[in-house]
């Protein structure tokens, strides 16, 4: 039986019992020194042993699980399995140090965001947990409406991306700084950082900025840390930058849902992404330094500085404001040039004899060994690896903006395939990896704005941070693949709504641009 998770009954009582829990854990902190160095010590064998019992009981669960047939997996589920194997060897080639490797947050990162696809794809509880969620937000994000059409009328033009979506991120940022302000997201960040750095052997302002990268910005979260970051180890800052590529920030989330991509899948992927990021970080640069946090306590964060709610409220509402010129202005320019790159491949395949040549075109068959090791269905491949190129190469919000065309087309009923033979929208499996894949601020104008960032932050550390930004943009991009690879595993058709023109499709098989149903009915567009 799933449970209704929209009955007040039931909200009410987990936001209950998830009080308690921390009100309990408070009091053990308080009497224990639970969180202190002394306890990690204790139980730094055990934690150790226990990751062997609980990753065998996985492994020999997940083999019974197929092997009676009840996960539905099939040929795409394997090459799953192959791609997280590959991305994992492919990060093992680019470390510093690969004989420095400690395989315990490796192990405990794969496992997180196996456990966690587990209880999204493959229980009832878990997916309707996340749709509830996903609802919650999206009702959430459709109160920033009130605002839009008292400053720009009911008449807005509500298709229009710099009056439905941009105005959100102003909203979103404003509660994200309330919040901040009262403390509530730093309690939530600080616990579950201890629990990272407990299981996963990280330390503290690793653990606190990877968690951080949860709900804010990668320029916002290594504020987190602030104290911290000029004794921060190389190893520790590339545990950040990595963090902040393989994530999204909380003040974009509402723009993204608002595009019309899944809340549930983007939930899902923010917390997934998380793990792979330590994991990936901990593969390409292994700690090779002696830390000054190895005692496992979870840094303090500092609290927004203002005199009241309102004044955090207005901070947030200002910080938006460059945020969403910044978003506003790298569309432009990105999309901008990228018209002008198709362009001009386009009149050199012509001077050649060859039309149809196109950046996007070059991009999709670039990425197309990576998304097809993420088992991405092969009739889809070239048109997922352009929205993945298109996310590295200029930014996830065009990436975005793109899917999120594919799926108006696909909700008004084109066809599959354009007259040029052209996949125009995604199937189901394909649509839900690569929004996976695609949720990270992994892109090159990125590096820019993380080493600003940082600079500003910490300035005597400028030089590392301008070292190790690539090869943490290149993590970054490996662990939102990862991502993508896990759910892939995982992954499976179980007949949840698919819409093709007010029909749901999810039943029918999708091949040669034809939308047929077992029955042998073909659906015309």
């Amino acid at each position: 039986m799933v449970r209704n998770f929209t009955s007040h009954g039931v909200v009410f009582l987990t936001i209950g019992l998830l009080v308690a829990l921390f009100k309990g854990w408070d009091f053990i902190d308080e009497k224990y020194n639970f969180e202190g160095p002394k306890i990690k010590e204790i139980h730094k064998k055990r934690v150790n042993w226990t990751i062997g019992v609980i990753f065998l009981c996985a492994a020999v669960g997940y083999a019974l699980w197929t092997a009676f047939g009840k996960s539905g997996m099939n040929a795409q589920n394997l090459i799953g399995i192959s791609g997280l194997i590959s991305y994992i060897l492919l990060s093992i080639i680019l470390s510093v140090a690969p004989h420095r490797i400690k395989w315990r947050p490796v192990i405990w990162g794969i496992g997180t965001q196996y456990v966690a696809a587990v209880i999204v794809l493959h229980t009832e509880w878990g997916y309707a947990a996340f749709e509830w969620l996903g609802e919650i937000i999206s009702k959430f994000v459709s109160y920033a409406a009130f605002g839009i059409e008292f400053l720009f009328g009911a008449d807005f033009p509500v298709d229009n991306f710099a009056f439905a979506v941009l105005p959100i991120i102003i909203f979103f940022s404003m509660v994200t700084s309330m919040l901040y302000y009262v403390g509530f997201l730093q309690y939530i960040i600080k616990k579950l950082a201890w629990l990272f750095s407990y299981f996963f052997g990280t330390t503290g302002p690793e653990s606190m900025t990877t968690v951080g990268n949860m709900f804010l910005s990668m320029t916002e979260s290594p504020l987190l840390i602030k104290p911290h970051i000029n004794n921060l180890t190389n190893a520790e800052i590339f545990a950040v930058m990595t963090a902040g590529f393989a994530s999204i920030a909380g003040s974009v989330l509402g723009g993204y849902i608002a595009l019309g991509i899944s809340a549930a899948h983007l939930l899902t992927a923010t917390v997934m992404s998380a793990p792979a990021a330590l994991a990936i970080a901990k593969i390409i640069h292994p700690e090779v330094q002696v830390s000054n946090y190895e005692n496992g306590k979870v840094a303090e964060s500092e609290k927004l500085e203002a005199g009241n709610i309102i004044e955090a409220a207005s901070k947030g509402i200002s910080e938006a404001i460059n945020i969403v010129l910044n978003v506003a202005a790298n569309l432009l320019g990105f999309v901008a040039i990228q018209n002008l790159l198709d362009d001009v491949l386009a009149w050199l395949g012509n001077s050649v004899d060859q039309p149809g040549w196109s950046f996007s075109g070059l991009l999709g068959y670039i990425f197309y060994p990576f998304v097809i090791v993420m088992g991405i269905e092969p009739q889809d491949a070239i048109a997922s690896a352009r929205l993945v190129g298109t996310k590295t190469f200029f930014n996830e919000f065009i990436a975005f903006l793109d899917l999120s065309e594919m799926i108006k087309l696909r909700e008004s009923g084109a066809c599959k395939c354009s007259e040029s033979g052209q996949v125009q929208w995604l199937n189901q499996r394909s649509e839900a990896l690569v929004t996976y894949a695609l949720c990270g601020f992994s892109n090159f104008a990125s590096v820019g704005i993380m080493i600003g960032a940082m600079s500003s932050l910490a300035p005597k550390r400028a030089p590392t941070f301008a070292k190790l930004a690539i090869r943490a943009l290149a993590a970054g991009t490996i662990a939102c693949l990862c991502t993508g690879c896990m759910v892939s595993i995982l992954y499976v058709d179980d007949g949840r709504e698919f819409i093709w023109n007010g029909i749901d499709i999810s039943d029918f098989e999708i091949a040669d641009c034809e939308i047929r149903h077992s029955n042998g009915t073909v659906l015309t567009c």
